[in-house]
């Protein structure tokens, strides 16, 4: 049987680069950030449903006050960053999302990053 590459292992999160780039880049508040951490988890964490059934009182657990989530949840629909169903999905059409890019990010200088730290990680397994 052939090993599925989707699923976490060790407990590991697993998200797509490209909503990991994004989030990095985009202006969001820190009450935003971390309910877009929660769902992360649930959405991305188990790799069965690609979806996060939390109720607005679920987020209690982690220290965020029910009038807190609502209204951050409500932000996070307007600017179509998640979709509400029935339960929260992050929307992966990151160009319709209505949030700013931070004052002073590079994209172009965070790809070649990235592609040094891969030639470099590639170079040390050489070793």
């Amino acid at each position: 049987m052939g090993k599925d590459n989707n699923k976490p292992r060790n407990n590991n999160v697993w998200i797509p680069h490209e909503l990991y780039k994004e989030i990095l880049f985009r202006n969001f508040t820190k009450n935003e950030k971390r309910v877009l951490d929660i769902i992360i988890r649930f959405q991305f964490g188990f790799c069965v449903l690609g979806e996060a059934h939390l109720s607005k009182k679920d987020y209690k657990i982690f220290g965020l006050a029910k009038s807190t989530v609502s209204s951050t949840i409500n932000s996070l629909i307007e600017k179509n960053v998640i979709i509400d169903d029935i339960c929260f999905i992050i929307n992966t059409e990151y160009d319709g999302w209505n949030v700013p890019d931070c004052i002073k990010s590079n994209r172009e200088d965070y790809d070649s990053l990235i592609m040094k730290h891969i030639k470099l990680q590639a170079k040390a397994r050489k070793l």
